[in-house]
């Protein structure tokens, strides 16, 4: 029997036990938390595990394993009291948690894993050691045992905050630094990894991604604030018959139009932390954050009556919530504000098809830019507040859309592409090019210059392609501009690259055999 904290250890109890496989050895320890033994005469047998611990685990014997497995039953209180510090290539199984970790945490330099209370979960950990006997990689698996295993999100929400906390120390990153937005090459994207699609966190440069939600539901669309530091996305709800939540974010993007289902519209901490839902009693087919973080704007409809709706502002705490845009019989569909917050651009259906507005920020002021019997979407500001990016289906057949350009100032419009089936775009600067994906068959990113249209592509191809590149981003990594982008291949994978803005050094930035999408 293996008793590590018991105090007076008898026959066929043993402290700690050294497994060899290989080449490499192992140790494993176990204790048991004293508030869970029912007897008072039996508790004063038990040292608490967080005195003993680090004794073992940080022995010279233990310093000549390649790993380090504790098996603790305590609560969770006490289990946080005994992670600090614990020497690397630490794995600590809880076995008394009723929250299975799906994902397995870091915390403290050690890796925890729990499959949950009661035999709901059996788990497989796999581990990859370098030719030092050095951890560099690891799966994990959980089997589910019972029909019911549902997740306690209060003890969830608090591992995540402790494990990324720990994680982010581990690689050298100030998690106040993150939170205010100064660290660099930072974006939130959408991962299969565990079954239902889910949101991530990816710092560039760094090796390690750090999962923000976890299944069964699936979460699509992310959106970061770095001024606010948190993210928004939507998630949809697993059926309520039981069936399976989707498992890439090809069905959840339709759930983002409100087209299919009912999302709900999220919030949380750039660390996973502080999850709430935003508008409960509505459908909201599009939001975004105010440029300084302050607001949250979002495109609603009450869930019983989605056919009329409005664009609305609240906090992001969902607080002072204001309607700015209410027309009868029509509800909004995108949204965007300008980069001095003073300027909204949002699309509406109240003329029969989706037209395109302009507003100040406290929806005054409305300007219709479109004025054609077309679809419009998609609006996008430029750096500069000169230009209004968006697209639309004018001049194209077959819902295929286009790129357009309208110059506030002068209030007038131009086409960018022409006939190009554009499907995503973003501002590569503050107003002088954009970067668009378009094809028919394989989409390629391409750059347009706005002064004279010239357009060229990002990538230019040597080879006859299998994959389309889609939802291009712009982000910053060592001061220089680095542009990531999804590449789709045509037999379902889906990877995340990036390259530089001149079309070099394109290479696979997120590692796995999972699929990943910024979207």
């Amino acid at each position: 029997l293996l008793g590590t904290n018991v105090l007076d250890a008898g026959a066929g109890i043993i402290k700690s036990k050294v497994i060899k496989t290989g080449k490499y050895s192992i140790m494993v320890v176990s204790v048991i938390g004293p508030a869970l033994i029912a007897k008072p005469e039996l508790q004063k047998s038990l040292a608490p595990p967080a005195d003993v611990l680090g004794g073992f685990l940080n022995s010279a014997e233990a310093a000549r394993c390649a790993l380090r497995v504790c098996i603790v039953h305590d609560s969770w209180e006490s289990l946080k009291k005994a992670l600090p510090p614990l020497p690397p290539n630490t794995i600590i199984l809880c076995g008394s948690l009723s929250q299975a970790f799906e994902t397995p945490m870091n915390a403290g330099g050690a890796l925890l894993l729990s499959p949950g209370r009661g035999g709901q979960y059996v788990g497989c950990l796999a581990v990859r050691l370098n030719a030092a006997g050095v951890p560099v990689a690891f799966e994990n698996k959980l089997v589910p045992l019972t029909d019911e295993t549902a997740a306690d999100s209060l003890i969830s929400d608090q591992i995540q905050a402790i494990a990324m906390s720990a994680d982010l120390l581990d690689q050298g990153i100030d998690e106040g630094e993150l939170k205010a937005g100064t660290v660099e090459g930072v974006f939130p994207f959408v991962s299969n990894r565990h079954g239902a699609a889910a949101i991530f966190l990816k710092i560039a440069g760094k090796p390690s991604e750090f999962p923000l939600t976890l299944p069964p539901n699936a979460c699509a669309n992310p959106c970061l604030s770095s001024t606010a530091g948190k993210i928004i996305y939507f998630e949809y709800p697993k059926a309520a018959s039981g069936g399976p939540a989707p498992q890439d974010t090809q069905a959840a993007r339709g759930f983002f139009r409100g087209d299919t289902g009912m999302p709900v519209l999220k919030i949380m901490d750039l660390n996973g932390a502080q999850k709430r839902t935003l508008l409960p009693d509505h459908l909201v087919r599009g939001a975004c954050f105010s440029p300084d973080g302050r607001w949250v704007y979002a495109c609603v409809s009450p869930r019983q009556d989605t056919a009329a709706g409005a664009l609305v502002r609240l906090t992001p705490e969902g607080k002072r919530l204001l309607t700015l845009v209410k027309w009868p019989g029509c509800y909004p569909r995108d949204v965007a504000v300008a980069r001095d917050g003073k300027a909204l651009a949002f699309t509406c259906n109240r003329e029969g098809t989706w037209q395109l507005y302009c507003a100040d920020s406290a929806g005054a002021e409305i300007v219709r830019v479109s004025n054609r019997r077309a679809d419009f979407g998609a609006p996008q500001f430029s750096g500069d507040g000169k230009h209004l990016a968006f697209l639309s289906d004018e001049a194209a057949m077959a819902g295929r859309k286009d790129l357009f350009l309208y110059d506030l100032a002068a209030g007038s419009e131009r086409a960018i592409t022409h006939h190009a089936n554009v499907g995503d775009y973003c501002w590569l600067d503050e107003g002088e090019t954009l970067v668009f994906n378009a094809g028919v068959n394989a989409r390629d990113c391409n750059f347009v210059t706005v002064a004279t249209g010239e357009t060229f592509k990002l990538i230019p191809a040597t080879a006859v392609k299998d994959y389309s590149e889609s939802n291009p981003a712009v982000i910053h990594c060592n001061k220089k501009l680095k542009i990531v982008y999804t590449r789709e291949y045509f037999d379902g994978r889906a990877k995340i690259y990036w390259v530089n803005p001149d079309g070099s050094e394109d290479r696979q930035l997120i590692l796995g055999d999972h699929n990943d999408w910024l979207r």
